[in-house]
């Protein structure tokens, strides 16, 4: 994986309870960590659902090998929202390059 294949930058998030006025819990999501990434959009579909048209996007992201990213967290990038989709696949068991599966969150 040369550096300049990652040429995006996607920030995955983590989950965080915040508490409101009335001291009730509030599910929010805080920025964890930023990094490059090699984007590629692996295909999409529409679909019907509560009588209203969707669109999904698939997408495949390609980032250097790290520990911090697990199936409780999502992806942001260029303003739009992803769900991490299982396996995160370490490229050859080498710790290398992750590839991960991502759906867009409507």
């Amino acid at each position: 994986m040369r550096s300049g294949d990652l040429d995006q930058r996607v920030t995955f998030q983590r989950k965080t309870i915040a508490y409101d006025t009335y001291n009730e819990p509030i599910e929010t999501w805080a920025d964890a960590f930023t990094v490059p990434a090699a984007v590629t959009t692996t295909g999409g579909k529409e679909f019907y659902a509560a009588q209203k048209k969707n669109a999904e996007t698939e997408m495949l992201i390609e980032i250097r090998y790290t520990e911090k990213i697990n199936m409780r967290m999502r992806m942001k990038w260029c303003g739009r929202t992803f769900e991490i989709l299982p396996p995160i696949n370490d490229v050859n068991a080498k710790h290398i390059r992750l590839l991960i599966s991502v759906k867009e969150v409507v």
